[in-house]
C-alpha cells in the first residue's frame, strides 16, 4: 500500500478514536440494536469511509 495514503488512513483512525465520546453517545441512543459491538464497528467503519469520500 502507499505511504501516504497508509499514513493518511492511520491519521483518520486516530481522529476516530479520538472522538470515542460521540461515539459511546451514540451507541447508547441506538441501543435497541441487539449486537450492539457489531454496531460500534460499523459506526467507526462508517466515519473512516465517510471522511475519505468527501474530502
Amino acid at each position: 500500500m502507499d505511504k501516504t495514503l497508509l499514513a493518511k488512513i492511520e491519521q483518520k483512525i486516530q481522529d476516530t478514536l479520538s472522538n470515542k465520546d460521540e461515539i459511546k453517545e451514540l451507541i447508547q441512543l441506538l441501543s435497541t440494536i441487539d449486537d450492539s459491538k457489531s454496531f460500534a464497528l460499523g459506526v467507526i467503519v462508517g466515519r473512516i469511509y465517510n471522511a475519505f469520500y468527501y474530502q
